[in-house]
């Protein structure tokens, strides 16, 4: 399993050391105890949970979906932008470091 680091800005806000099964970066975040902004409760219709993530094998994630594809601009995607409710962490030897971005 790889760790997943969670940041705004330069500071660290907590980091997971495995991953679990069918869980989207918003319930990664939750475990934490960690807001990123999601108003709909992460059924993808606000858009307000976007997160930047950087990740070592970008097959380490879930494909963009067609709801990303609607709420994010193409520059957002561009620079590695997700929806925290659409971006599920696929079990790789890779490290992820995610991002959470300050509105």
């Amino acid at each position: 399993m790889c760790p997943i680091f969670f940041e705004r800005g330069d500071t660290s806000l907590g980091e997971l050391e495995e991953i679990y099964p069918k869980l989207n970066l918003l319930g990664h975040a939750q475990i934490l105890e960690l807001s990123v902004g999601s108003q709909c409760g992460g059924h993808g219709i606000c858009g307000a949970d976007r997160v930047q993530v950087f990740a070592s094998d970008p097959s380490a994630l879930s494909e963009l979906t067609e709801i990303e594809n609607k709420h994010l601009s193409e520059d957002e995607i561009k620079n590695g932008f997700r929806l925290a409710c659409q971006c599920f962490p696929e079990f790789s030897t890779s490290q992820l470091e995610i991002k959470v971005r300050v509105r």
